[in-house]
């Protein structure tokens, strides 16, 4: 194709800007344009990365303005630790760009996430870096695998970070499940054992300290929040974790709440719309209306 880029760059030699820390529309373009630009090797990391937690349907996905069909893929576990490769087309469904890459995912658990990748291999230099890295990660030693990962494929690195954002807060979250669930049995065990004191302290009119007051939102906002999305949902509980918060003089989440809210009285008014003469659904709505508000 045409290369426009050059022309377009002498353009911008030409065009005046207002921020004084740079000269031309150039180098703002160079400074911020072309670093967040995403080419097919990028959405081939992104494909690569989330093949650890997730297997791509052999029939193609899109990925946004992409097509990423995977195959050959392999996926091996020891504990925590994985292994990923496997061959990749990423194609634009915009310009009809393509590209083949191999690639090597690792994981050594938390954020420790490594990819490899490069443009497509003879078949059999392919399958002997499959079968080594493999090999390597079988008998434990990672380092023979990064290794390898560097050794083939160069300076096409990528990690966690090069992840679309929507997909890195998905993998963060789940990376982070482990952690919350240890959070709250631990605020909820202080919130519990130390509920009689600190409902003494609001009887006396004493402020509750940070180290109680913050466990204890954090368990009664949790609690709210997951009895909306119930689909037994029990209006009295909802009702006591209201009164609770503010018993205790207990700061409420609000904003997450209101969005939780409006999903389930979605929900419920489209139900509605399916029985309109279902009118224990419909006090049913007016009560968590009036809970809410």
């Amino acid at each position: 194709g045409i290369n426009l880029l050059d022309d377009f760059k002498k353009i911008l030699d030409e065009a005046p800007v207002i921020d004084k820390r740079f000269r031309n529309g150039r180098e703002i373009y160079e400074t911020y344009v072309e670093p967040s630009m995403i080419n097919l090797y990028r959405v081939g990391a992104h494909v690569a990365l989330s093949s650890i937690f997730e297997e791509y349907c052999k029939e193609g996905t899109n990925v946004y303005s992409y097509y990423a069909t995977v195959e050959d893929r392999e996926h091996l576990d020891a504990g925590v630790q994985q292994l990923a490769s496997g061959r990749a087309t990423i194609q634009s469904t915009i310009t009809l760009e393509k590209v083949v890459i191999d690639m090597v995912a690792l994981y050594l658990g938390d954020h420790n996430l490594f990819v490899a990748l490069g443009t497509r291999m003879a078949d059999k230099q392919f399958q002997e870096l499959h079968e080594k890295v493999n090999e390597a990660f079988k008998k434990g030693d990672n380092n023979e695998v990064m290794r390898l990962m560097n050794l083939s494929f160069g300076d096409k690195n990528y990690s966690i970070s090069h992840l679309f954002k929507d997909q890195q807060r998905k993998i963060i979250n789940r990376l982070l499940e482990a952690t919350w669930r240890d959070i709250e049995s631990s605020f909820r065990r202080i919130y519990e054992h130390n509920y009689a004191i600190m409902l003494t302290l609001r009887n006396m009119n004493m402020p509750l300290p940070k180290a109680l007051s913050a466990p204890a939102e954090f368990i009664i906002n949790e609690d709210f929040c997951k009895e909306i999305r119930s689909d037994e949902m029990n209006l009295e509980a909802l009702k006591n974790l209201a009164e609770e918060a503010q018993r205790l003089s207990l700061n409420l989440d609000h904003a997450t709440i209101c969005f939780e809210g409006a999903s389930k009285i979605n929900k419920l008014m489209q139900k509605f719309s399916e029985s309109t003469d279902d009118i224990e659904l419909l006090l049913t709505i007016d009560r968590v209306l009036k809970i809410l508000k």
